[in-house]
């Protein structure tokens, strides 16, 4: 039901906002910190992980994609940095 929907509507934000911070930190047209963003979704991964060790079970294709989107914004800070 109504709860299902609500679930799923957070990974899509979580996707979108990993999205957003992968382009901000590519541009760096703004003044807003999307590496600090990066740092903050490692820890939320890690912390939903920890908390809630359940989803390793149940939201294996969210935890998958957050995690891939992660390593990949990891990827583009490194390379970015060694510029």
């Amino acid at each position: 039901g109504y709860l299902q929907r609500l679930f799923r509507q957070r990974h899509l934000f979580g996707i979108g906002y990993m999205i957003y911070t992968l382009y901000g930190m590519k541009t760096q047209n703004d003044n807003i910190g999307h590496t600090a963003h990066f740092g903050g979704a490692i820890g939320g991964i890690l912390a939903t992980i920890i908390f809630n060790y359940q989803v390793v079970y149940t939201s294996q294709l969210m935890l998958g994609v957050l995690s891939i989107t992660t390593v990949f914004a990891g990827l583009l800070l490194y390379y970015n940095k060694n510029k």
